[in-house]
């Protein structure tokens, strides 16, 4: 799955969850807002993982913006079980619909607030699997066995 699918899809969990909010994608609110959320990335590392796979490690920041400490706080402490122990798996085999693979998430206590709005990071580390590109290998035709016994 692409970054930006991915996002997308982080963007929609947290919608759903608080559909009065904002979600801003890749981009912090300016002027910061209460009642919003932003999405960034952090960090992506790809490994090679046997001879046909790559490993993809992405480390996305949640960022809620609330009135107060403890509404932040709330609400980060349920995007933490939304994304942990909530997301059901789709039926759908599609790309677009698999459930985001969430190995760990941390989130750190609330800044002070300013301009009447305090905010909470979050930290989330999701993993992938991208097959890489492989040759394009004949394949054999009309292959004969011949047998004996003695």
């Amino acid at each position: 799955m692409s970054l930006i699918d991915e996002v997308a899809r982080i963007a929609g969990l947290i919608a759903e969850r608080f559909p009065e909010a904002a979600v801003h994608q890749l981009e912090d609110p300016q002027p910061r807002e209460a009642n919003a959320f932003a999405i960034g990335l952090r960090s992506e590392t790809r490994k090679h993982e046997g001879r046909n796979y790559a490993l993809i490690e992405r480390q996305y920041t949640i960022t809620c913006y609330m009135a107060s400490a403890k509404e932040a706080l709330l609400a980060m402490e349920s995007i933490s079980r939304l994304m942990l122990n909530e997301s059901t798996p789709v039926q759908e085999a599609s790309e677009a619909t698999l459930p985001l693979r969430v190995d760990e998430f941390s989130y750190e206590g609330p800044s002070s607030a300013s301009e009447g709005v305090a905010s909470v990071t979050g930290t989330m580390r999701l993993q992938s699997r991208e097959a890489g590109a492989s040759p394009a290998v004949q394949k054999m035709n009309h292959v004969h066995i011949r047998t004996t016994y003695q």
